[in-house]
């Protein structure tokens, strides 16, 4: 009710700017622009309620409709007064089009009207807009009225063209669709109210008002035949009969004479939700049969969270509508959700426990390869060495053992644990130190020494050599005191540029084992 006063007073307003405008500015520019501006203001905001408030799809078309042709009658008004102001003939051409305003807006209501009560799948039977044909006509005909008179014409003694608009025939039969249209629209107004119980008289009479007070203000226009020098106008005439339609409208919205969005409560009643709206005290207005009771506390809850838990199977929500602290309250079955919780629970459990097993799983399989690499190397140093193991068994199988015997046994021991060390460290680090090589020669120099065998070792510690390099000379070594039977005098190793072995045996020349230039051992 508020906005209707507003609307109203703002009306007013503008209307007792124009009329002085007129008056004390004759010639002020943004008149037309400013009051045009107010005018589309208040049908935005009436389009607004249009679509967040009628319910019905078919009745918010045709509402539309009829606000789009206000809107462009007004718009056409504004081009009026702001540029053919001093062009007669142009300003009585655009006048016309208040019979295209007459012959729509009403039929645009009356089919917003035979809506009312119908599903949005619904729609009114196609023989109505046939009513569609004659408002087309009507506005041909006033948008030609110079050439055949039938809505306007003139006195022999005006001068033409003029803005006095008299109507002819044509024109008062425009009068009487519109009278007709609205009567029409009153009928399924009220067959309508009989299927609702109207709560009191005022309501019950909302169908007459606007037929009344359309014809009331436009009685002394009609009159007058909208002369060039209308009396004062209270509220301008066409922006007045499009405020009146629209007020009478918004009071059916305002008294729920028509179903809106907003207590609406039929729509509570039949809710499977269990909706309810409450006040800002947590009272309930309006509740479906299934809604269940909400608390002080819960509504307390409700105002600071939004939401709350009710019991293991309902969750009750609430979302503010409106300025003064109502809130819509809607519950939810959550004993779905709740079960696909612990459903989803038990299966991350699980997860985590399989998840546990292939970790260990995977650490036993890591393991089991890794002693099967191991082994697989112990397999291989044991094929490596094995000469040199029956070598020491048949040592060691003489009934008697002598020192040379001993000394043997201990230099084809140095060498296995030295060649295997060496090996080991190539298999795990893909290089060996060549300060471990040159340990492993001095500890079997040490051996051959003890054994009577004369050794000399040259080597430069920058001499580069790879890993197989490094083997395959202490391989060559050990084959050569074995080939000799360790009856070896002397032993030459140089390890330069050049890789050279060169042993003695016992009462015999020396001879080359091993002589390779650097360039060959990096083929290796």
């Amino acid at each position: 009710m508020l906005a209707l006063i507003g609307a109203t007073i703002l009306l007013l307003a503008s209307s007792l700017y124009r009329q002085m405008s007129l008056r004390l500015f004759p010639n002020d520019l943004l008149r037309p622009f400013i009051v045009w501006g107010i005018y589309l203001v208040l049908l935005s905001l009436w389009q607004f309620q249009i679509n967040t408030q009628i319910t019905q799809k078919g009745m918010k078309t045709h509402l539309t409709a009829q606000n789009i042709v206000s809107i462009l009658y007004l718009t056409i008004r504004l081009i009026q007064d702001a540029f053919f102001v001093h062009d007669i003939a142009k300003m009585r051409f655009l006048g016309y089009t208040i019979l295209i305003a007459a012959s729509f807006i009403p039929l645009f209501g009356l089919y917003a009207a035979m809506y009312l009560g119908k599903p949005n799948e619904e729609a009114i039977h196609k023989k109505w807009f046939s009513l569609l044909i004659p408002a087309t006509l009507f506005s041909i005909a006033a948008l030609t009225s110079d050439h055949h008179r039938l809505m306007y014409h003139t006195l022999p003694h005006e001068p033409w063209p003029n803005l006095s608009f008299h109507l002819s025939f044509g024109g008062y039969l425009v009068y009487f669709w519109f009278l007709g249209l609205l009567f029409f629209q009153m009928v399924v107004l009220l067959k309508w109210q009989r299927s609702k119980q109207s709560r009191s008289f005022g309501v019950r009479l909302f169908p007459f008002y606007q037929p009344f007070l359309l014809c009331l203000f436009s009685l002394p226009y009609l009159l007058t035949s909208f002369q060039e020098k209308p009396p004062f106008e209270l509220i301008e005439y066409s922006a007045l009969m499009i405020f009146i339609i629209v007020f009478c409208w918004q009071l059916c919205i305002l008294y729920h004479f028509i179903p809106v969005n907003t207590q609406y409560q039929d729509v509570f009643a039949h809710s499977t939700l269990g909706m309810q709206i409450l006040s800002s005290k947590g009272e309930r207005l309006f509740a479906s049969a299934n809604a269940c009771p909400v608390s002080a506390k819960l509504f307390e809850t409700l105002q600071k969270q939004g939401s709350a838990l009710v019991n293991e199977q309902t969750t009750i929500h609430a979302h503010l509508i409106g300025g003064g602290g109502e809130r819509v309250v809607w519950q939810t079955d959550c004993s779905r959700q709740n079960q696909l919780i612990h459903e989803l629970e038990s299966t991350q459990n699980q997860l985590h426990q399989q998840k546990d097993l292939l970790a260990k799983e995977i650490y036993v399989r890591s393991q089991q390869q890794s002693i099967a690499l191991q082994n697989q190397i112990y397999d291989t140093l044991s094929l490596q060495v094995a000469s040199q193991i029956t070598r020491i068994k048949q040592i060691l199988a003489q009934e008697v053992l002598s020192l040379p015997d001993y000394q043997r046994i201990c230099l084809i021991g140095t060498y296995i644990k030295r060649y295997c060390h060496l090996e080991l460290c190539y298999q795990e680090k893909q290089t060996i130190s060549p300060n471990d090589f040159l340990i492993s020669l001095q500890d079997m120099i040490g051996c051959m020494k003890d054994c009577g065998i004369q050794t000399s070792l040259v080597y430069e510690p920058d001499t580069f050599l790879a890993p197989k390099q490094m083997l395959l000379f202490l391989q060559s070594l050990e084959q050569a005191l074995e080939q000799e039977s360790f009856l070896v005098e002397m032993v030459a190793m140089r390890i330069t540029s050049c890789m050279e072995l060169t042993i003695t045996p016992t009462k015999q020349k020396p001879k080359t084992i091993v002589a390779i230039s650097k360039g060959a051992w990096d083929t290796l």
